[in-house]
């Protein structure tokens, strides 16, 4: 009888580990925290590609002399701004309206509000983003974004210093993303002409950044972020379309997103230990 329940015993502690190692495994290839990220980073760039570009059709880009625009700038936002072009500090809104799909394609509501110091391309310019009751693509955007223009790096490209604080995302469903982030960015290309179009940047951890990024998933779930490789962004494209990034949730293994070679798209290759899927990017 005792060695009955004894071999009981060992049998029902088995298949409890199996169990508990079942539920890990599980838990461990979730794509949740990974999509989130993704979410609230792609806002955040999206925001800054509409503000250069509205920046550069209406003078602020530094690449242009004089007050008039540079080039017409489009009926979707509605652009103003506070002072003459030229003048500085001066801050230039944004205003989509009720709903308005432009730059990218996308539907955005609310306003963008850019302040800046100085021209973009100038040494020491600071350019601080805030948003009021602003949507993109459904959800509610919040925070504020920071960038300072550092000067030429041992390359010659021009870098940024980029930074989210209090960066909150409210999905359609109600359900809240916070998101916070420490960067640099080089500009690659482009940094000689006024469009857009054709701007490559490299981003990487902020200098002295532990991570990238800090944040908290829609399901309460802490994670940080770790640029491995930088991530290439290239203005004439929604996506990031090269590089790889970390993401490591508290307590559970680190999801390694890779966006590709290059190519244009909304694909990204998610490894998480030896599980591994294509997921689909909203940005």
């Amino acid at each position: 009888m005792k060695q009955l329940l004894f071999k009981t015993t060992i049998i029902c502690c088995v298949a409890i580990a199996t169990l508990t190692g079942c539920k890990k495994e599980i838990a461990d290839t979730d794509t949740t925290i990974a999509l989130d990220n993704s979410i609230a980073d792609g806002a955040f760039q999206d925001m800054m590609g509409v503000v250069s570009k509205e920046a550069a059709a209406g003078g602020l880009s530094g690449l242009t002399a004089g007050t008039d625009y540079a080039k017409t700038l489009d009926d979707c936002p509605t652009t103003t701004f506070s002072e003459a072009i030229g003048v500085f500090p001066n801050t230039m809104t944004l205003d989509f309206g009720a709903s308005c799909v432009g730059y990218m394609g996308v539907e955005r509501s609310g306003k963008i509000i850019a302040t800046f110091t100085g021209p973009y391309s100038t040494e020491g310019t600071t350019i601080t983003i805030t948003t009021d009751n602003y949507y993109v693509n459904g959800s509610k955007v919040e925070g504020t974004k920071t960038i300072v223009n550092e000067g030429l790096n041992d390359s010659g490209n021009p870098v940024f210093s980029i930074n989210v604080a209090d960066g909150l995302i409210t999905l359609a469903s109600g359900e809240t993303i916070s998101w916070n982030s420490t960067r640099t960015r080089e500009w690659q290309e482009g940094d000689e002409t006024l469009e857009i179009e054709d701007d490559v940047y490299a981003i990487s951890d902020g200098v002295g950044a532990d991570f990238s990024v800090t944040g908290i998933n829609r399901n309460g779930v802490a994670f940080t972020a770790h640029i491995a490789q930088p991530l290439i962004k290239r203005l004439d494209c929604r996506y990031i379309t090269a590089g790889i990034l970390e993401v490591t949730p508290d307590d559970m293994l680190t999801r390694e997103l890779d966006f590709g070679s290059g190519d244009c798209d909304n694909k990204a290759t998610l490894t998480v230990g030896e599980f591994s899927t294509e997921i689909t990017l909203l940005y």
